[in-house]
């Protein structure tokens, strides 16, 4: 009897730490995301009328490692638009994430209070993700998640290549570009 006390208070502590390593985590994603937003180029610079074809094989390799660079935070923000795009457009995929969300916040709340007791087998808060994977993956498949990501995938790839590639770099946008011919 006098462990029961001692399990209970451990539970706590250790929902408790839990709740402590989320925080944390969810600082540390704020503080990433807080660092994207302030390298993000300005919108007008990165949708410019400037585009033009690389004269050769070579220019265009460098303009998309260069632009790759240059407007990383700006890629990451079109690839969450393309998201958000396709969860909107795909009801069934919404309902599916929502549900699993919930779901995973709610075994979370459950779990820091108490262990989730199921066919005499007790799950802990290291049992978490587990619980929420057992729920979410079989509503995700049945959306279709993996076709919708590998659209995401597919059309940011495009995208950005094709943003990358037409986008001249800020040497050529502010260089002169004098071409010799041979004399005859």
């Amino acid at each position: 009897m006098a462990e029961e006390p001692d399990a209970e208070k451990g539970m706590a502590a250790q929902g408790s730490t839990g709740t402590e390593a989320y925080m944390s985590r969810f600082q540390s994603t704020k503080e990433w995301i807080a660092q994207r937003r302030e390298t993000v180029r300005p919108w007008g610079e990165f949708i410019s009328n400037k585009a033009s074809r690389p004269k050769n094989v070579a220019t265009g390799i460098v303009r998309l490692k260069t632009n790759l660079i240059r407007f990383q935070s700006n890629y990451l923000f079109v690839c969450l638009a393309l998201a958000v795009y396709c969860v909107i457009t795909s009801p069934l995929l919404l309902i599916a994430l929502a549900i699993s969300a919930v779901a995973h916040h709610y075994i979370g709340i459950r779990l820091a209070t108490q262990p989730i007791r199921i066919l005499g087998r007790d799950f802990t808060a290291s049992d978490h993700a587990m619980l929420s994977a057992i729920i979410a993956l079989p509503l995700l498949f049945l959306s279709s998640a993996g076709s919708a990501s590998l659209w995401i995938v597919g059309a940011s790839v495009v995208l950005i290549s094709l943003h990358a590639l037409a986008m001249p770099t800020e040497d050529e946008s502010t260089g002169f570009d004098l071409e010799m011919d041979d004399a005859v």
